[in-house]
């Protein structure tokens, strides 16, 4: 759980998780339920090693590092979405592709509530 004024990051193997430069991770959003969520858009084919940091929020400085092994991810060629929920510590990932990260997109463009989205829970 992030204390006031820190936040999480997804840092990782690619250049859209920052190649492990802390500092050029994207940063995840609180949203309500203690959920952080970022979109990051991750190439096909290959498999991508990240991990979640938790960091100061005004100075980027690394509070805490996701503890364990490396999560990998290898998305499929052809995938519009893929959504991945990850726990801090433990059990708990979900990956979900195709039609229904599909419906759930729909559903957030419409305005309905993103419940599932793009969700990762510390």
């Amino acid at each position: 759980q992030a204390k006031f004024g820190e936040c999480f990051a997804v840092v990782g193997s690619c250049e859209a998780l920052g190649e492990w430069d802390v500092g050029r991770a994207p940063r995840l959003m609180w949203s309500d339920g203690d959920v952080w969520e970022a979109d990051v858009i991750i190439p096909a084919g290959e498999t991508i090693e990240y991990k979640y940091v938790k960091i100061d929020d005004a100075s980027g400085k690394i509070h805490d590092w996701q503890p364990g092994d490396n999560l990998e991810l290898c998305p499929g060629v052809g995938l519009p979405r893929l959504q991945v929920c990850d726990v801090w510590e433990g059990a708990g990932r979900v990956v979900s592709t195709g039609a229904e990260v599909e419906a759930g997109a729909a559903e957030a463009e419409a305005g309905a509530p993103e419940e599932g989205r793009g969700r990762g829970k510390d």
